[in-house]
């Protein structure tokens, strides 16, 4: 489950799908609290992008408008599937080109939330995807938010940072445990 959250004139927020309902709520909360921050800063967009195998829109790209951001995250179903991060990376690529108002300055945002849990072949994909999102466009942020049991937060570290940036120490700066629970024990 990836959340995209593109914020400071553009936050894009993704979200997993594959997540327990509990884990899911989490990211719903934590929606609605970031929702109360875009809305400090003047002239944001924002969007919500849900993923698993695909990626699904929950609120387009706009300005911030509180009874819609919130009727978006009240109107989410979760999404069976996979973890995809270079899908939603992909997504939210796309997402911020098609933005006609935004310039070169304008600071884009991509807040992950998920488990991380993927195999070796989409980690490098994943890492691929945002290396490229990094090269096409300008100010782009990319924070990872731990979601769920077992989160693999030095492979979520590794994505964020992209391919041969481990050195810059980034990863660790970007990701937070934001519900993170022990793997179960069988």
């Amino acid at each position: 489950l990836l959340l995209l959250l593109l914020l400071l004139l553009l936050l894009l927020l993704l979200l997993p799908a594959p997540l327990p309902v509990e884990d899911f709520s989490c990211m719903t909360e934590f929606l609605e609290t970031a929702g109360q921050a875009v809305a400090a800063v003047p002239n944001s967009k924002v969007s919500i992008v849900q993923f698993s195998n695909d990626t699904r829109v929950e609120v387009p790209l706009g300005a911030w408008k509180k009874a819609a951001f919130e009727a978006g995250i009240k109107n989410m179903v979760r999404m069976n599937g996979g973890t995809n991060i270079a899908t939603a990376v992909a997504k939210a690529g796309s997402l911020f080109k098609a933005c006609s108002s935004c310039g070169p300055s304008t600071r884009r945002v991509l807040v992950l939330l998920t488990d991380g849990r993927i195999d070796s072949y989409q980690a490098r994909e994943a890492g691929q995807m945002v290396a490229q999102l990094a090269d096409e466009q300008a100010n782009v942020g990319l924070w990872a938010f731990g979601v769920g049991r077992g989160v693999d937060a030095p492979e979520l570290m590794r994505i964020i940072e992209g391919p041969g940036a481990g050195a810059k120490g980034l990863g660790q700066e970007r990701y937070v445990e934001l519900c993170v629970r022990d793997d179960a024990p069988w």
